[in-house]
């Protein structure tokens, strides 16, 4: 018999997602970054409790036109830096630096990831500790009508030819593509 999650106070469905796919990890992320979210960071009613590293508050630098560090409908932490670079509709962890020029779009940065200039990242979900390096392009591409996953690991792109290593803590279960910009020498390549 399985747990039943249900709230005792009003006995509906309390909130649980099964994160068991980097399709449903990055979903359920997403989720988090919306207008009312069914998991509500924010109420104070149900704190969370769990350590949390001190970090100075994020930081917005540059605002020249072309070059204006700002992120829009997302959620940044603490550590964070986003310089000269547009965040948008994403989820950035911990320490986490955008450079100039670079777009984040619909997309999980976990903590401490560095992001070259001229970068662009869409629908992606960016394991902790990678370097993307400048120019990268990485993209969360559509095939007919089903989506299929992009995930970058700890290998990172500089240096990797597969997007999935042997040692991948969950695995890949859709085809994926991986877009980079000269960095790796299989461009354009399907992953299974």
């Amino acid at each position: 018999m399985a747990y039943p999650f249900r709230n005792p106070e009003q006995g509906s469905q309390a909130y649980w997602r099964d994160v068991g796919t980097v399709d449903a990890y990055w979903e359920a992320n997403m989720e988090l970054i919306g207008v009312t979210p069914e998991l509500n960071l924010y109420d104070q009613t149900w704190p969370i409790w769990t350590y949390q590293e001190q970090l100075p508050p994020a930081k917005f630098v540059f605002d020249d036109e072309g070059r204006r560090g700002m992120a829009v409908d997302s959620m940044v932490s603490g550590g964070d830096i986003i310089s000269g670079a547009l965040v948008r509709h994403s989820l950035l962890f911990s320490n986490v630096h955008v450079d100039s020029y670079s777009l984040v779009q619909d997309s999980v940065i976990l903590p401490d990831v560095s992001i070259g200039q001229h970068c662009r990242l869409t629908r992606v979900v960016v394991d902790k500790g990678c370097h993307i390096p400048d120019g990268t392009v990485i993209a969360k591409i559509r095939a007919g009508r089903a989506a299929v996953s992009c995930d970058v690991r700890r290998c990172g792109v500089s240096d990797s030819r597969d997007a999935r290593p042997r040692t991948a803590p969950w695995p890949i279960t859709r085809v994926s593509r991986w877009y980079c910009s000269g960095t790796c020498t299989s461009h354009n390549t399907r992953i299974a």
